[in-house]
């Protein structure tokens, strides 16, 4: 694994990453109800993206890009524990965090990632910290 690689998709590629089997491939699984051919083919489209390289995790971030570059959107990220972070802003705006079931999870990936990486969380709503960080 390349610790230090980071990667930048289009937003339309990275909300892709998002799919659970697509994270399971990139964890190196494959589903059971997911054909051989379709594993390898998500496997060579992971490739093609430098995501993947001799069938292992390429990248320690992956990062969208926006039209409008103002605010990180999202961040498929690697933790030093080797677990797989996905967080995508774009499915759902607003207010919608308030009522998330996966708040404190989210919560714990955006801290994890800002402990690992150095950077000072500013806010105590998860998406104002995401975006002022």
């Amino acid at each position: 694994m390349n610790a230090d690689k980071i990667v930048i998709l289009k937003m339309k590629e990275f909300s892709k990453l998002g799919r659970e089997n697509v994270i399971k491939v990139i964890a190196r699984e494959r589903p059971s109800e997911m054909s051989k051919s379709y594993y390898y083919f998500t496997l060579n489209k992971l490739k093609s993206l430098g995501l993947m390289r001799d069938n292992s995790i390429s990248f320690k971030a992956t990062i969208p890009i926006t039209g409008d570059y103002s605010h990180l959107k999202g961040i498929l990220y690697v933790t030093e524990n080797k677990n797989l972070i996905y967080i995508n802003l774009e499915v759902e705006n607003g207010t919608h965090c308030v009522n998330c079931a996966l708040k404190e999870s989210c919560l714990y990936a955006v801290k994890t990632i800002a402990k690992e990486t150095d950077i000072k969380l500013r806010r105590e709503n998860i998406r104002q910290a995401w975006r002022n960080s």
